[in-house]
């Protein structure tokens, strides 16, 4: 009877083997489908990241022929500057820009007291889209807070063409008709297109170089 036992006990043994072996198989199979899907996922993020690469690296290329752009028309318009009596020797330097400053209430916002960024839009006869990519913000944020204290810097620069503007003669109602004339001051151009560039500061010394320099 011991005999018996002895042979009938490989059998298990090998019964119990082959369902291990099968349990292996189907193990290994689950890590290779997860090794799987992690390296399509890693995969997927090193594309997101060459994307934002190439993104960034475009971005980077717009903004470097904008400024030298920005260079050429500086050049040409610092070409065609007037002489005054600064470009004599032992002159009198000539008054500072802030000798021109000076207040346009309708730009401001009436509560805050702060240039408003709708007003100088509205004054000016360019969107708040074109105005908020010249002040380098979102147009929702521009939206929102228009008369935002981080603002006011770039703003500054309308308050001194419009300030400008009203000591030569230019009611702040024709100020849209200005925008739109294409003129010496703006290279042959229009002062928009100007603006639209981020030359407002430009623009603003401009004309006080030239109420500087007085008539000809």
């Amino acid at each position: 009877m011991a005999r018996g036992r002895d042979k009938e006990r490989p059998a298990k043994e090998n019964a119990t083997s082959g369902g291990g072996s099968e349990t292996a198989v189907d193990e290994g199979k689950d890590k290779g489908e997860g090794g799987k899907r992690r390296l399509a996922a890693i995969a997927a993020t090193l594309e997101d990241i060459v994307y934002a690469q190439e993104l960034l690296l475009t971005r980077v290329q717009n903004l470097t022929e904008q400024l030298a752009d920005q260079k050429r028309l500086l050049e040409r318009l610092a070409a065609r500057r007037p002489a005054t009596t600064d470009d004599a020797p032992g002159a009198t330097a000539a008054p500072p820009a802030s000798v021109f400053a000076g207040i346009v209430p309708e730009l401001h916002n009436a509560q805050t007291g702060r240039l408003d960024a709708k007003r100088v839009s509205e004054a000016f006869g360019i969107t708040l889209s074109q105005l908020s990519r010249v002040l380098g913000r979102n147009l929702s944020t521009v939206s929102k807070t228009p008369d935002a204290e981080a603002l006011q810097d770039r703003l500054c620069a309308f308050e001194r063409i419009a300030t400008a503007l009203l000591q030569l003669g230019w009611p702040l109602d024709r100020l849209r008709i200005w925008t739109r004339t294409p003129g010496p001051l703006s290279d042959g151009r229009t002062p928009g297109d100007l603006i639209s560039e981020g030359l407002a500061v430009v623009l603003a010394q401009r004309l006080e170089d030239s109420i500087a320099a007085g008539p000809e």
